[in-house]
């Protein structure tokens, strides 16, 4: 949809108004899903008691959410050389990209230990 035209100086400062705000919530989103990243990543302080999770994942730019929460892009999880670091126990995976069938996979990992998945969505 394109633009309406400005009517004038309030409309603009309406407009401005409201694109503000918009901005302000995105950016405090985005603080919520950074605090949720870190919080999710910090590691515990005995290794011992946490898991990781090394994933491979085609296409690179295809979302990935553990547990239902955002991680980031499939690119960005792959260079982590340490992997994801997950707590013990079962776990949902979900992969997706627009124009592709989404992925879900359930696995388990358990405290001390690793485990990979490859995945290739499949396009729809």
């Amino acid at each position: 949809s394109q633009p309406r035209p400005y009517s004038g100086a309030a409309t603009y400062r309406e407009d401005r108004e409201v694109r503000n705000a918009e901005r302000k919530l995105e950016a405090e989103d985005r603080r919520a899903v950074d605090e949720a990243w870190r919080e999710r990543q910090a590691a515990p302080a005995v290794s011992e008691d946490i898991g990781r999770l090394y994933l491979s994942v085609e296409p690179s730019d295809a979302s990935v959410y553990l547990d239902g929460v955002f991680f980031g892009t499939a690119r960005e999880l792959a260079q982590l050389s340490a992997g994801m670091v997950v707590s013990p126990g079962e776990h949902v995976l979900q992969i997706v990209r627009p124009g592709y069938d989404d992925e879900t996979r359930e696995f388990s990992v358990e405290a001390g230990g690793d485990i990979g998945i490859e995945l290739v969505l499949e396009e729809n």
